[in-house]
């Protein structure tokens, strides 16, 4: 048990710390060694910025896939039967968001439902209605088909309602809290 509680340090020891040592143990011997010595120093200080360069790659992905770090309502629509549908992503940092669909028949309480977590930003979101369908989209990748008598039939659950009366901003900050 003590050395996989010790196993995370020593890896992050191994990309972030070990580098640092050997950037610093090498530069020195750039200033006094001969010149294979200076050639090899160099050739480590490069080797050893590679951990770093990854971390930052990384750091920068995330940044540019999910910004700019923000919940909403990333889209809305309603069926030609009069069913509504809105679906709201909230930023949850690391994680980074989780997508969810609240659907209602007139009248009738919202009702919600899971669409991912730990998923990156949704961008280009849609709906489209045919018949009983309901397909949801980021761009043009499919992500979820639901039946519209199923999705707003109200939950024994009433985590999983909220009232008719909510306002989409109501219904975001509702989100928000839970999630």
């Amino acid at each position: 048990m003590f050395s996989n509680l010790l196993l995370p340090f020593l890896i992050l020891g191994v990309l972030v710390v070990a580098p640092i040592g050997v950037f610093v143990f090498t530069r020195r011997r750039i200033k006094t060694g001969s010149p294979v010595v200076k050639t090899l120093c160099w050739t480590l200080q490069v080797i050893s910025l590679l951990p770093w360069l990854c971390i930052l790659f990384f750091v920068g992905w995330f940044a540019v896939d999910n910004f700019p770090f923000t919940s909403g309502i990333i889209a809305h629509d309603s069926a030609p039967t009069g069913e509504e549908i809105y679906i709201v992503q909230t930023f949850k940092g690391a994680e980074p968001y989780q997508v969810s669909l609240y659907a209602r028949r007139p009248g009738q309480p919202w009702v919600w439902h899971y669409l991912a977590h730990q998923d990156a930003r949704w961008r280009d979101c849609h709906v489209e209605f045919e018949g009983d369908t309901l397909r949801v989209s980021t761009g043009s990748t499919l992500r979820k088909t639901f039946s519209l008598a199923a999705i707003t039939v109200p939950s024994e659950n009433l985590r999983d309602q909220l009232p008719a009366t909510f306002t989409p901003r109501q219904i975001l900050d509702d989100h928000n809290k839970h999630f």
